[in-house]
């Protein structure tokens, strides 16, 4: 057995890997941090930081090209000094003088299945957090330097920005206090559906406690007016709004996430959250269903309809029934009486005070159906809720002290059921909110709206489903080619001996080159499209390189 040799052709192999990578994950890792660079995002010093972080996971793929080359170099220059023809004066063969290929291939392909496994996504979940908290200080600068930002659909225009310290023992890593701001609300289609305008607000950034890789950015503001998308204006107080996870290059993104979390992914998709809020406007969909119904039982239980509004509100509605009415309100009705609505609220000092109001007619209106808010300010930490307008038509408002106001119209905003249906299926996995839509479908007691939110889900599921079956055989394809394209290289390199380095180096690189455009086309067809067309076309690639691989080695066994 030739140890010697084996020894000397596997250490230099992966000493000359290990350089051209060094060189190769250097200009990627560059190329990677350059654009946030340029953009302001990161610093110079953050820019290094960015960089060393970005190592890992450009090895994978690095590795192949950096392995193709290696073995091109080291088994060139021994085909060149005639130690290839020595050996097998000797009585080597050239399959015992590949062995060492063999081997470094093996290693390689199992380091690139390690890497993906357990390395790659802890430094991409560091660099997470480095760009998600960057991203929040490019929105910073834009509103510093008098231009909008924008964050989950919220355009946000100030006046002026200051950065404060945060309070003793808050877990805010970060305060801004903006003066004199704008906010608008828009839908997907970019479409504005509110807008803001008030004296004060602050962006309040911290860490998510229950996930470490997230920047949540709280908006609080102060003291405003706003208008809603039916043109009604509404006085602002204060206010927090929900904290919202600000965006990031890295967010929500498979190709993130281990062998094992995809594994785990399969089996819980709610976990990426474009596809939780699929689901939560399903869940809105079967709960607008279900709503006439849990109104009709709380109404046939107490004779009483029970809401909850902003700052501990409570309102109570004595009613015999409400109808659906063609515009999508409801017609809340008493027989031959007015509707009583009983009222406790705070006044300005906090104390709770009791009135009785009495209309001729009394509207119920939803304030959301697309799964979210129709306002910015109906925003809060509630969760999931519906929101309801109660719409009070030729009142007469009697307070405790006997004291009686008669109004045209009084609007009650931003109320939500004491049962709010939509409670139960808010809990509910994407799985079970589809079986029950299903189910609903085949007896044909679901409305469009519900059976379009569920279409909506399914194929979002679908997609996420493809995604990762794209992605677990993209990283199997990209460890098995860093073992075909070193033994490849090393293989070429005995086969054109008399070639210059470079050139021989080009009778691997074309393959691998056409290698990896054949597994990246492969992936996106099978993520967008089907799996049973995209991984032929992802496997063809491997298969091919293998190919040549196998068809060189017989031309430089035969001569």
């Amino acid at each position: 057995m030739p140890w010697t040799l084996w020894r000397y052709t596997f250490i230099e192999i992966w000493r000359v890997v290990l350089i051209c990578t060094a060189i190769l994950v250097s200009v990627i890792s560059f190329a990677a941090a350059a654009k946030p660079l340029a953009e302001g995002a990161l610093s110079p010093l953050g820019a290094i930081r960015f960089m060393i972080l970005a190592i890992p996971p450009m090895l994978a793929y690095a590795l192949p090209f950096a392995a193709g080359f290696g073995a091109s170099l080291v088994y060139h220059r021994m085909a060149q000094d005639n130690e290839t023809v020595a050996a097998h004066s000797g009585g080597v063969s050239h399959r015992s003088v590949l062995v060492p290929a063999l081997v470094s291939g093996l290693l390689l392909a199992s380091t690139v299945v390690g890497l993906n496994e357990w390395i790659i996504p802890r430094f991409l979940h560091a660099m997470q957090r480095m760009i998600t908290l960057d991203v929040a200080q490019i929105m910073i600068r834009q509103i510093d330097r008098g231009q909008a930002a924008e964050l989950n659909n919220v355009m946000i225009y100030a006046n002026r920005i200051d950065e404060v310290d945060p309070p003793p023992n808050s877990s805010a890593k970060q305060i801004f206090r903006m003066l004199r701001v704008s906010l608008i609300q828009l839908d997907d289609s970019r479409n504005v559906v509110g807008d803001a305008t008030v004296q004060r607000a602050w962006i309040i950034l911290s860490q998510d406690p229950s996930d470490e890789t997230t920047t949540l950015c709280r908006i609080s503001i102060e003291d405003g007016v706003g208008m809603r998308s039916d043109g009604g204006l509404v006085k602002i107080g204060s206010k927090h709004f929900q904290p919202i996870a600000v965006p990031s290059a890295f967010e929500d993104d498979p190709k993130f996430l281990s062998f094992g979390e995809l594994r785990r992914l399969e089996h819980d998709p709610d976990e990426m959250g474009f596809v939780d809020a699929r689901r939560i406007v399903l869940a809105e969909g079967l709960a607008l269903a279900d709503l006439p119904s849990a109104i009709d039982r709380e109404l046939a239980e107490s004779g009483r309809l029970k809401l909850v509004g902003p700052g501990g509100g409570r309102y109570e509605i004595a009613a015999d029934k409400v109808e659906p009415h063609d515009s999508g309100a409801w017609l809340i009705s008493r027989g031959d009486r007015p509707v009583e609505v009983r009222l406790y609220e705070r006044d300005d000092s906090g104390e709770l005070r009791v009135s009785t109001a009495s209309a001729g007619e009394t509207w119920l209106r939803v304030d959301s159906g697309d799964g979210g808010s129709d306002a910015i300010w109906n925003a809060d930490e509630q969760g999931p809720t519906l929101r309801f307008t109660l719409q009070l038509i030729d009142v007469r408002i009697e307070k405790e002290n006997g004291e009686t106001t008669q109004r045209e119209q009084r609007d009650l905003r931003d109320l939500r059921l004491l049962s709010d249906p939509l409670a139960r299926f808010a809990a509910e996995s994407s799985g079970e909110l589809l079986a029950e839509a299903d189910a609903r479908e085949q007896a044909d007691a679901s409305p469009a709206f519900a059976t379009d939110a569920a279409s909506q889900l399914r194929a979002t599921v679908s997609d996420l489903e493809r995604e990762i079956v794209s992605k677990q055989h993209e990283r199997m394809a990209l460890a098995s080619s860093s073992f075909i394209m070193l033994v490849l290289g090393a293989i070429s390199a005995l086969l054109h001996r008399d070639s210059l380095p470079l050139v021989v180096y080009l009778w691997s690189f074309f393959p691998a080159l056409v290698m990896i455009l054949l597994i990246s086309s492969g992936q996106q067809e099978t993520h967008g499209h089907s799996v049973a067309s995209g991984l032929p076309i992802l496997w063809s690639g491997v298969a091919a390189g293998g190919l040549v691989a196998l068809i060189s080695f017989v031309k430089l066994a035969r001569h």
